[in-house]
């Protein structure tokens, strides 16, 4: 007779614990190992969910989608089959810089953990990394990648970009065979995996629009405004006190910031797309939103540690609250300096004259002594 192999939570699930006859089966254990890691997947969606800023209309769709999805799942538990107006591939579409691939991880556990996916798996990719060197490779590197996801999620980033149209309106002979080959492996996977694609709002419809078979898979879109000037400055703060140095922005750094992007939010130009179509943009969304702000409190950093290192080797050195304190005077360069290393040439010139204008100035380089004013309380 041969030895029987008993893992310890077999053991452990037995209801009398001497006897091997009350153990659940293997498949009873991974069962319940799948539902408990189900639970964990969205209490992690829910938390990450809880710490984005400055999303309340996409928290908003977000609860729409998963009560539509409490339903579905329901109905499919009863035996009911998906339709094509069931389908679960969605397309978050927005500005650069608001939080589509962090949202795209929420919703991945999310699905998981309501029982859609059968694995909590989650595979990043772009044009970039499925169209290869050559036309022939377009369609494998497709579906390598798309069997590297299953099951589970495909998140395509720059979703708009599957398709790409030149200036003179040519074919795209790559995109077409990626997007081929990315919508059969999705009918035919229609249980086992689900696509979410992130793009801009209206070059991912110009991609909709050159191929109907991708408009009718993705039925499903959370949509994404630029972020106004209050949820930006919420978000300065989140990152100023979320890193290891735990900075503090004062609160005239706190208002300096707030016009600063309350002047480039404002901000509006022609961009002209790489078909030669145009379309009104605001300065944020250029500046990528979130990123920009990641950058002015990188560069306030840099500022304060620029005016507090040689007091630290004269000897003179501040308490350590001091030195996390990031001033208007850190703050305001440090922008100036984040517009300039995104926006560069004539439009970071023109953005940086309309800061200068929101603070009642005539030229950029009045600026510096605009932000020493506002930290000084007789001003």
């Amino acid at each position: 007779m041969g030895v029987a192999v008993v893992t310890v939570d077999a053991i452990a699930a037995r209801t009398d614990y001497w006897d091997p006859a009350t153990q659940p089966t293997n498949a009873q254990l991974t069962a319940v190992e799948t539902e408990d890691a189900r639970g964990i997947a969205l209490a992690e969606a829910d938390e990450l969910l809880a710490n984005l800023h400055g999303m309340d209309a996409v928290k908003e769709q977000i609860a729409e989608l998963e009560d539509t999805l409490v339903v579905l799942k329901y109905r499919l538990d009863q035996g009911e089959e998906l339709s094509d107006d069931d389908s679960l591939h969605l397309l978050l579409e927005g500005p650069a810089g608001v939080g589509k691939t962090e949202i795209a991880r929420v919703l991945a556990k999310k699905l998981f953990g309501m029982g859609l996916v059968p694995a909590d798996r989650f595979v990043e990719t772009s044009r970039t990394d499925l169209e290869g060197r050559h036309l022939g490779d377009a369609t494998v590197s497709t579906r390598e990648v798309l069997q590297e996801a299953t099951p589970g999620i495909l998140f395509v980033d720059e979703f708009h970009d599957l398709h790409q149209r030149g200036y003179s309106g040519d074919e795209d002979p790559y995109g077409n065979a990626m997007i081929s080959a990315l919508l059969k492996y999705m009918e035919d996977h229609r249980d086992e995996l689900i696509v979410i694609g992130a793009g801009y709002t209206g070059q991912v419809e110009d991609a909709l629009r050159q191929n109907r078979g991708l408009r009718g898979r993705f039925a499903l879109r959370i949509r994404f405004d630029s972020y106004p000037p209050d949820a930006l400055v919420k978000i300065a703060t989140v990152m100023a006190e979320s890193n290891k140095k735990r900075d503090k922005l004062t609160e005239p750094a706190l208002r300096i910031l707030y016009e600063v992007c309350a002047a480039v939010y404002d901000f509006q130009y022609t961009e002209t797309a790489r078909d030669g179509t145009t379309a009104t943009e605001r300065g944020i969304d250029h500046l990528n939103n979130a990123r920009f702000i990641r950058r002015v409190v990188t560069n306030a950093g840099k500022v304060r540690d620029r005016e507090v290192a040689p007091l630290l080797r004269a000897g003179n050195a501040p308490s350590l609250n001091v030195v996390r304190q990031l001033h208007a005077r850190h703050v305001l360069p440090g922008a100036v300096k984040a517009i300039e290393q995104i926006a560069q040439d004539d439009l970071g010139a023109a953005m940086l004259r309309a800061v200068a204008a929101r603070f009642g100035l005539q030229e950029a380089r009045e600026l510096d002594a605009a932000a020493m004013a506002a930290d000084d309380p007789t001003a």
